[in-house]
């Protein structure tokens, strides 16, 4: 949920193994007042997904945060990062200065990139998973 997006997309990508990433990108062209990329009520987990348990940094190559997540349906691993005109991070304030900084030179398009995928057996084979899926969209989207 990111209100004001001018861009929502949801995919679910499945592994040759069977195992299912979805991905939520939410894109802001320009943004303003009450339309913006970090704001109080923009959150990856909506009403009855379930509740964070933690919050850390992800332990990947690249920056990203990690939200482990307990549903009804089972636990499940998030990963989550900003993108600021193509300079990425893993901190909100960080995304918000840098967005700040940047559109004193023009439109930037700002957005906030998250997978997801349920812990299976166990919570680190579903970091490994974001771990491939993530190196491998990065090699066509540096």
């Amino acid at each position: 949920m990111f209100a004001g997006a001018d861009l929502v997309e949801r995919a679910q990508y499945a592994s040759p193994s069977g195992r299912k990433v979805q991905v939520f990108i939410a894109s802001f062209a320009l943004q303003e007042q009450q339309k913006e990329l970090v704001a109080y009520g923009n959150v990856l987990i909506g009403p009855g997904e379930g509740s964070v348990v933690s919050d850390s940094r992800a332990v990947a190559g690249r920056a990203a945060r990690e939200l482990f997540v307990q549903s009804p349906a089972g636990r499940s691993v998030i990963r989550y990062y900003y993108d600021i005109g193509g300079h990425r991070t893993d901190r909100a304030v960080f995304a918000q200065l840098w967005y700040g900084v940047s559109s004193i030179r023009g439109k930037i398009v700002s957005s906030v990139f998250a997978l997801r995928t349920e812990c299976a057996a166990n919570c680190d084979e579903a970091r490994l998973l974001l771990n491939e899926f993530d190196e491998s969209v990065g090699e066509r989207n540096p």
